[in-house]
């Protein structure tokens, strides 16, 4: 089954909380949407066709065949540590210094000293690498197939209390935006001039040509206000009491989780409206993570006791057992499943209609990775697709393929490449330095 269409001329990304290595925890609003295959970067998301790793000793980015015997081999960083791809591009980090690999070309396309982590902005496709320190102040945004290179405390005039909370990037890769963790401050940078404006109110969706911010007011109530690129205000829509988190549902209008009187309520709003239209009440108790899918026209709204999928008019499509299950590497407008965690076990559910799609033990907590459609999931002690699931030793750990047809086991000998598609297929070794996907 597959997700509705688009619901709006301009495709909108919502924000993703960045790795926890560079990024404060997600908050209010979630974000998951991003570019078209082959608007920026290298390669579409979900392309691969060989394995990467690091000889640490030579400080070398070690490229191979999808077959896992090496082709090249790149000279990246002194001290490498770790290498994580993004198409044809490999990020190899060190601590004090980075550089990006193209492998299909084999060369260094970026590379520089770091103060913090290095690591790729998520949610996206988009080549752009942050590097900082979530304690605060000098996040880096580098775009290493352009010419933006800026610290986004430099854009609040250097302030030192500017804590950036989300990053997130527009679909066709052009325009980012951060917000900050302990004010209504946020940055807006325009990726294809380098230039970077301060906004007052939370970033909390980015499209093609507009950011949507959120501002509270006076009377306890919050509103949305449409920006251009360049800060500048297009109109403003009112958001209602505690809003949650929002879905783009056309050119100036917005579907919102918000306060009731008794509750969350679903509602719907538009520039110019005088207050949010409410469309229903949300069973739900407490109040969890909100995510948005605004090209599949679906809202995942979580609590304590369960979660709902919403469609772009509020309407329930799926109420679901669980609550939402934080998961890295679901790419925009790919995204056709979203996983909830209940009772000792992870559940795959197709975004379009809520059905269950996969479930799976999960006997140990930790980060789970997905293909790029987050239909397939991998994590430590966790590998689980709709034509295979491998039970692993909790020692182990699975990182999935972009497009999910494989997975890569470590942990407990020599890593394993396993077939997805073939549910008796034997695993194969490779070599201990492999650590993931690229298309080379």
């Amino acid at each position: 089954m597959t997700a509705p269409a688009p619901v709006s001329r301009r495709r909108a990304v919502v924000l993703l909380a960045a790795l926890a290595v560079l990024l404060v925890a997600l908050a209010v609003v979630g974000v998951v949407v991003a570019r078209d295959p082959g608007d920026r970067g290298s390669t579409a998301a979900a392309e691969w066709n060989g394995l990467v790793g690091v000889d640490p000793v030579a400080g070398e980015v070690v490229v191979y065949d999808d077959a896992g015997e090496e082709v090249d081999r790149v000279a990246a960083v002194d001290g490498l540590l770790n290498a994580t791809t993004r198409g044809s591009l490999v990020l190899a980090a060190a601590d004090d210094r980075a550089a990006v690999v193209d492998a299909a070309e084999g060369e260094v396309v970026w590379e520089d000293a770091t103060e913090g982590t290095a690591a790729w902005l998520q949610g996206s496709s988009a080549p752009v690498v942050l590097v900082g320190d979530p304690s605060g102040g000098d996040l880096r945004v580098v775009d290493v197939e352009g010419d933006t290179d800026l610290r986004l405390g430099d854009v609040v005039d250097g302030d030192p209390s500017f804590v950036p909370q989300a990053v997130a990037v527009s679909p066709d890769g052009t325009v980012l935006a951060a917000r900050d963790l302990r004010s209504q401050t946020s940055v807006v940078v325009d990726l294809a001039s380098g230039d970077a404006t301060p906004v007052d109110g939370s970033a909390a969706a980015v499209t093609d040509d507009s950011v949507v911010v959120v501002t509270p007011e006076d009377d306890g109530e919050a509103t949305a206000r449409f920006l251009g690129r360049d800060g500048d205000e297009r109109g403003v829509a009112p958001l209602g009491r505690g809003p949650r988190g929002l879905l783009v549902t056309g050119d100036d209008s917005l579907l919102v989780v918000a306060e009731g009187d008794d509750g969350p309520v679903v509602a719907r709003t538009s520039v110019g409206d005088d207050a949010p239209t409410e469309v229903r009440d949300l069973d739900l108790a407490g109040a969890g993570p909100v995510l948005a899918f605004h090209e599949q026209g679906r809202l995942v709204v979580t609590g304590d006791d369960g979660t709902v999928l919403l469609d772009q008019d509020g309407g329930e499509v799926a109420d679901v057992e669980g609550t939402l299950s934080p998961v890295t590497g679901v790419t925009g407008s790919a995204a056709a499943c979203f996983a909830v965690q209940t009772d000792g076990e992870v559940v795959v559910h197709d975004l379009g209609s809520g059905d269950e799609r996969v479930r799976a033990a999960q006997e140990q907590s930790g980060p789970l990775w997905s293909s790029v459609d987050g239909c397939t999931l991998g994590g430590p002690g966790l590998l689980a697709g709709e034509d295979r699931s491998v039970e692993l030793d909790p020692s182990q750990v699975a990182v999935v393929a972009p497009d999910g047809a494989a997975a890569l086991v470590r942990g407990g000998g020599p890593p394993e490449l396993v077939d997805m598609t073939a549910p008796d297929a034997e695993p194969a070794e490779v070599d201990r330095a492999v650590t993931g996907f690229v298309a080379r």
